[in-house]
């Protein structure tokens, strides 16, 4: 016999699945979604990037994910207070009348995680995938939750907010998921049986969708092509840096030069003359950061040090406003990109270096700057005047 356990709030242990339900479904009008996972889980559990083998999926991270996405399909993004105030009634918080509980209930049912069900870290070659694997790769994670793993959960709220919950559960089966690097298509759910968003709806939020034309039945690889796609922009011979034997050269990007301009003399000993036009513009870091700058060599070879790029304001990271991975529309799953509404404020937040005093530059807020520079971008060129709109329409090139 199978073991299952039952996580939620009060958390729940018994043998069989049958009478999880049944003991779940007694005292409550409980809803009830089957999900699979369709791209590998990253982390997950307590300890940050390791598959919790006993608890893949915890009620406490899914309703967090439900939070979140309330906000981008429900929330009045514009007035603070107000989001606030809607957010604290529908999902609990700390308030000046002291703690409120979250009015909506969440469990989890799901069986064990066994050595199947987990596969190696490193087993992934698509580059493109390990570039959006990050630096965790070095950072002792060794292995995923498999795409396949399926699970239950049940829900739960009063009346009054069933139609926001319910809306911003149908954000989440679109375009989010569980576990770490969500935003880069790991830990992707369907939930059968619920309408897609649209990309009208998400425009109506402030947001922008973009499809790739083609679909198919295999969600890894529209995922793959959509990570793929991010790649080739910041990174790919060709696209994002110039061809080279036996590995790329020089990068399209104004960021590599800017960074020999601060530190004088390292220029590879002359064969690196910092060239680029769009002087000190820092555009990918819109795409999140922190943003880590290696150079081939060492300072001893006359390269500048590795630098990390950094929000001002003190922060560590600042979470991506673009979202990518499979889109079920349906009938087919296909390549998406989204840009989470309110995308824009990434573009003018304030850099900074994490170790050296140096002033990196935002995006500027100036059209007629925007464009000079955008010129200078071989990736951005006739596409857009900001880096995330250039993507966007590059994201729709076959």
């Amino acid at each position: 016999m199978t073991r299952k356990f039952e996580h939620a709030d009060d958390s729940v242990v018994v043998d069989e699945i049958t009478e999880q339900w049944k003991a779940a479904s007694a005292d409550r009008d409980w809803t009830s979604y089957a999900c699979k996972l369709v791209t590998p889980l990253y982390g997950g559990g307590v300890s940050a990037g390791v598959v919790d083998q006993a608890m893949p999926v915890r009620a406490a991270a899914l309703r967090g994910q439900l939070r979140f996405w309330w906000r981008m399909a429900c929330a009045p993004l514009d007035d603070p207070k107000a989001m606030f105030k809607a957010e604290s009634a529908i999902w609990g918080g700390i308030g000046a009348k002291g703690p409120a509980a979250s009015r909506v209930r969440v469990r989890v049912v799901s069986s064990c995680v066994s050595a199947s069900d987990l596969v190696p870290s490193d087993a992934e070659r698509d580059i493109a995938i390990r570039y959006a694997f990050g630096p965790s790769s070095i950072n002792g994670v060794t292995h995923w939750l498999r795409a396949g793993f399926a699970f239950q959960f049940l829900l739960d709220c009063p009346d009054a907010c069933a139609e926001e919950v319910e809306l911003a559960l149908r954000w989440w089966a679109s375009f989010g998921g569980l576990g770490a690097r969500t935003r880069r298509g790991f830990g992707t759910v369907h939930v059968k049986d619920l309408a897609p968003v649209s990309a009208a709806m998400v425009a109506d939020r402030g947001g922008a969708l973009q499809l790739g034309r083609q679909g198919s039945g295999d969600p890894l690889q529209q995922w793959r092509l959509a990570v793929n796609k991010l790649f080739a922009f910041r990174q790919a011979p060709g696209v994002g840096r110039r061809a080279g034997h036996p590995r790329p050269s020089r990068s399209f990007w104004p960021e590599p030069d800017q960074i020999r301009r601060f530190f004088p003399g390292r220029d590879a000993n002359g064969r690196h003359r910092p060239v680029h036009e769009g002087g000190n513009a820092f555009p990918r870091a819109a795409f999140g950061m922190p943003i880590r700058f290696e150079f081939p060599g060492s300072p001893r070879n006359g390269e500048p040090e590795t630098t990390e790029l950094l929000p001002g304001g003190g922060e560590d990271r600042m979470a991506s406003p673009l979202v990518l991975g499979p889109y079920w529309d349906g009938q087919r799953w296909r390549r998406m990109a989204l840009l989470l509404p309110k995308w824009e404020r990434a573009l003018n937040t304030p850099l900074r270096f994490k170790d050296h005093p140096f002033t990196p530059r935002p995006w500027p807020t100036n059209a007629d700057a925007r464009a000079r520079i955008a010129a200078t971008v071989a990736p951005m060129r006739e596409r857009g005047n900001d880096p995330l709109t250039a993507f966007m329409h590059f994201f729709t090139e076959e």
